[in-house]
């Protein structure tokens, strides 16, 4: 567990924040739901790090997920989304309050054996020119993101944008923006994060704990 200097020290709250997304807020939030745990893990990217994040402890909060639902909500009501886009994962719990308060029906998408986005859960649909905002509940390489905006090309859909509550890389919503792509972050989580090969806790020999695992 992560006290709160040090998540003062790694985390960032990107504006425009509202009152229940400032700061200090985020810090209670991810210190009394104990989502940010330090370890030895390796992320679903394959890259290691010694910080993992644990949405799924924080969408146990009704509380809190419907602030941060709330929050992505107010950059994207004005696009009139059709649908929302989310896997079934931890962040796919995001997908129920906001298609409640944007008045848009779900798609949920399915993951693969590593943990990633892959394709339509069966029931789900898209259908040609809809309005889509996928949403998630952080990105690390993109490759996620990536798999879901391809998804909503091959069905002849139109993009919006992306919400998601965090990021573990600048460069990844960057390159998002530069590609015209509409993509709002709440938080930035600024912590290091290496090649396996690179890896200092594998030498070591701390036990490595597997993401795939950990995603509830």
């Amino acid at each position: 567990m992560l006290s709160k200097e040090e998540l003062e020290r790694i985390i960032t709250v990107n504006p425009p924040s509202s009152k229940d997304i400032t700061k200090e807020k985020v810090i209670d939030m991810l210190y009394e739901s104990r989502a940010l745990i330090k370890g030895h893990y390796e992320l679903l990217s394959g890259d290691h790090s010694d910080i993992f994040f644990r949405f799924g402890l924080i969408a146990r909060h009704n509380g809190y997920r419907g602030i941060i639902a709330k929050e992505i909500a107010k950059k994207f009501k004005k696009d009139y989304p059709d649908a929302i886009m989310a896997p079934i994962t931890a962040g796919g719990s995001l997908l129920v309050e906001l298609t409640s308060v944007l008045e848009s029906r779900p798609i949920n998408i399915e993951k693969d054996d590593k943990g990633k986005p892959s394709h339509l859960q069966d029931g789900y649909f898209i259908n040609k020119g809809d309005r889509i905002l996928i949403v998630n509940d952080l990105t690390n390489t993109g490759s996620g993101l990536r798999m879901m905006i391809n998804i909503a090309k091959q069905n002849e859909a139109k993009l919006i944008g992306i919400g998601l509550f965090l990021s573990r890389s600048d460069k990844v919503i960057q390159d998002l923006k530069q590609e015209g792509i509409n993509i709002h972050v709440l938080v930035n989580l600024k912590v290091e994060q290496w090649k396996r090969e690179d890896c200092t806790l594998c030498k070591e020999g701390v036990k490595l704990e597997y993401s795939r695992n950990l995603n509830i």
